[in-house]
């Protein structure tokens, strides 16, 4: 049965591989993999053109290479790190095509036709592989066996520059102005139905670049479905997306690009669930 099962998984996800250009995917993968020459790299490294400048890197280098190339061009995709029983570590990314996932690894110069749990499911499938792999020990069917953890990482997280949290310090199911709610340091939630849309603006100590926010709802059944980000600095909008659904229960923000920035206007233009502001955190990532 349970063969039976992973064949029948097999065959659906081959027919969704028949819309995937695989051609493209690839020609993206050697790109990123030509960018740099796989080494120990540095750490702390964050942006492209700080990973490019050094001209090594490991496999987190050339997975944050990739994601952002993958952004660029209006992917869903996120980084994955697998560890396996004898200590490898090892980081890919993974992308969502026409509801089908495949797993890219621009260290090892390969495209997966399937996604990371049907890997797990059956290591076999890695020999189709497309590509030749630079390091076979990272790719091949014993890698696959022996996999232990994997983590899915929706964000690129670099240094974090800033925490914002919300506290409501009275009920948070009645209505009060955003004014009221607000705390700034209390890992909590805040509410207020007259306030949306609304607007929080959140400043940090000095000039930085930014890779990549993370906001945290309130839970699965509320959170922000509409949004926008500016940074007054570059008097621009840095993100805009009207019909927010939620990644592993958070959202994920990544830019293309270091954005540089000093001060973040975040508006909030609806909710889903309650139509209110209600949320827990927002964490902003770069240097």
């Amino acid at each position: 049965m349970y063969k039976f099962i992973i064949l029948i998984l097999i065959i659906y996800s081959d027919l969704l591989a028949h819309i995937i250009d695989f051609n493209m995917f690839k020609s993206m993968v050697t790109e990123t993999n030509k960018m740099i020459i796989y080494g120990k790299g540095k750490k702390g490294l964050c942006f492209d053109d700080e990973i490019v400048n050094h001209k090594n890197g490991h496999c987190g280098d050339y997975a944050k290479l990739l994601l952002r190339k993958l952004i660029k061009k209006g992917f869903d995709a996120e980084i994955v790190s697998i560890r396996t029983q004898n200590g490898l570590a090892h980081a890919m990314v993974e992308v969502n095509v026409e509801n089908k996932k495949i797993l890219l690894d621009a260290t090892t110069n390969i495209v997966y036709r399937n996604s990371v749990l049907e890997l797990m499911i059956n290591p076999l499938l890695a020999k189709r592989s497309i590509g030749k792999s630079m390091f076979p020990m990272y790719s091949n069917v014993y890698f696959w066996e022996g996999v232990k953890t994997i983590s899915f990482i929706p964000v690129i997280k670099c240094k974090t520059i800033k925490i914002f949290s919300i506290k409501s310090k009275t009920k948070f199911y009645k209505d009060h102005k955003l004014s009221i709610v607000i705390n700034g340091t209390t890992n909590t939630y805040a509410a207020g139905y007259k306030d949306i849309p609304t607007k929080i603006s959140i400043d940090f100590e000095k000039t930085s670049y930014l890779s990549s926010l993370l906001i945290v709802p309130y839970n699965y059944k509320n959170y922000p479905s509409s949004l926008q980000i500016s940074c007054p600095l570059n008097n621009k909008i840095i993100y805009k997306n009207e019909n927010i659904t939620l990644k592993r229960g958070v959202i994920p923000i990544n830019f293309d690009d270091k954005i540089k920035c000093k001060h973040l206007d975040i508006t909030f233009f609806s909710f889903k669930g309650q139509n209110r502001f209600l949320l827990r955190n927002i964490y902003l990532y770069g240097k």
